[in-house]
């Protein structure tokens, strides 16, 4: 049975003083004061911040991205059919190519609008961090069409490049530069948003990408308005193929990490274990886990053995150390540490009924 210990609690800030990480600082600087609630029964102390964070309330950056997204799916949406008729009427597979990437950016936005939607959704108890991984699978999604887009622009280039077809070089140029503004402006409205979302960042990269490969389209179009080099087309898609592909690995592999819980890249597992062992009165750190729920909230959990005869406001005093490091020098948004007291252990294994239930819903 736990007891809650009544002594006064003072406030817990969360600012990164002691980052190097501008993002974290940023990051937590909405937090600045929050409560720490500390369990203690002499067996068990459990710290952990107790902010009013629900799974289905949006953060403050993902609710400013969403104007970002809509404003470009509006732009980029405008611009597909041109390309596409454009391309089909220039017989020009760059356009055509730059076209098809056109309609994955504008899955990829909506993906991710939908994604934030169904992410800030009530959710029942059952699903205790709601529906944020949503975000993580629309990346990956992203991510895969980026990759067949690229496969099917390498293929039709391939061809091309055997015997290359006369393009309408005039209007290819004048579709393709009216189509690289049109990207260049959504991929600085998305530039912003996309450092607060690993899903936002997906529909960034797919925006930045074609606005690159409309560039490159620009530039096929003036070789073949100014020389008639036709090889100009395919041999700018099949580059545009290439850096397509680098992109959309990027991104599948950023989500796969999330998916299978693999640690942040910026916090360093074994780092953290050592700072978490430095606080005075702590003997060992073991059960350490870290992982993103989604892009914007690494979490953690830890067991700690605390030294032999710890006085109880001293073993309140370094767990909120631990906690201070943990949220201010490694940016984890939420961190769960369990103290243990090995002079009287508590049963590690599941009850007969426990062990049944669990046998039930593997059937």
């Amino acid at each position: 049975m736990w007891l809650l210990a009544s002594w006064p609690q003072p406030p817990l800030p969360l600012m990164c003083l002691n980052t190097a990480t501008d993002s974290c600082a940023t990051k937590f600087s909405r937090n600045a004061s929050l409560p720490m609630t500390t369990a203690y029964t002499g067996l068990v102390v459990v710290t952990s911040d107790t902010q009013e964070r629900r799974p289905d309330q949006a953060p403050y950056e993902r609710r400013r991205s969403v104007k970002a997204l809509k404003l470009s799916l509006f732009l980029i949406s405008g611009f597909l059919v041109a390309e596409a008729v454009g391309g089909y009427l220039s017989n020009s597979l760059a356009l055509l190519a730059d076209a098809g990437h056109l309609l994955s950016d504008v899955g990829a936005l909506v993906l991710a609008l939908l994604a934030i939607w169904l992410a800030h959704r009530p959710t029942g108890p059952q699903r205790t961090f709601g529906n944020l991984r949503v975000e993580v699978l629309a990346a990956f999604v992203n991510g895969l069409t980026l990759l067949a887009v690229a496969v099917w622009v390498g293929y039709a280039a391939y061809h091309r490049l055997k015997s290359p077809p006369e393009v309408h070089g005039p209007l290819m140029l004048s579709v393709a530069t009216a189509g690289f503004l049109s990207q260049a402006v959504s991929s600085v409205i998305l530039r912003k948003a996309a450092t607060e979302s690993l899903n936002a960042k997906a529909a960034y990269i797919h925006v930045a990408t074609d606005a690159l490969q409309s560039f490159g389209t620009v530039v096929a179009g003036v070789l073949m308005v100014l020389f008639r080099w036709y090889l100009a087309d395919p041999i700018v898609s099949m580059v545009i193929a290439v850096f397509m592909t680098w992109t959309g690995v990027r991104i599948v592999v950023a989500a796969l990490r999330i998916m299978m819980d693999v640690a942040p890249v910026h916090i360093d597992v074994q780092k953290l274990k050592e700072a978490l062992e430095s606080v005075e009165g702590v003997k060992e750190v073991h059960d350490l886990h870290v992982w993103t729920v989604t892009s914007g909230l690494d979490t953690m959990s830890a067991h700690v053995v605390l030294k032999d005869g710890l006085p109880r406001e001293e073993a309140r005093r370094a767990l909120a150390e631990m906690h201070r490091i943990a949220v201010q020098d490694f940016c984890v948004e939420h961190a769960t540490i369990q103290a243990e007291d090995w002079t009287e252990q508590a049963p590690d294994d599941p009850s007969p009924d426990a062990k049944a239930l669990r046998q039930r819903e593997m059937i």
